[in-house]
């Protein structure tokens, strides 16, 4: 996806035939425009929302529970697994 594709303000994609306003956030893309002037400040723009992004997702899946943190990786792991997929940690009751 390039960057013309991707509202500057909350990361979605750009619907086609909206060429004012984005449909997620409202945001103006001339505003945006006059916001990140040059292609490396729109790029750091999008480096930084795909991590807010992440933040956010992580943040709903540890909400659900159905996710746990590795106590030995720190990845993020699915309640249901007995071991980790990345390290080979084992879970206990504890854990």
């Amino acid at each position: 996806m390039s960057i013309e594709n991707i509202c500057l303000n909350c990361g979605a994609e750009k619907s086609p035939g909206y060429e004012y306003a984005c449909v997620s956030c409202g945001s103006k893309f001339e505003d945006q425009e006059m916001q990140y002037k040059t292609e490396q400040e729109k790029r750091n723009r999008i480096r930084e929302l795909k991590k807010l992004q992440k933040i956010e997702r992580v943040k709903y899946l540890k909400s659900e529970e159905i996710f746990k943190y590795c106590p030995s990786c720190g990845d993020l792991v699915r309640n249901k697994f007995k071991t980790c997929p990345k390290c080979g940690h084992e879970f206990t009751n504890d854990n």
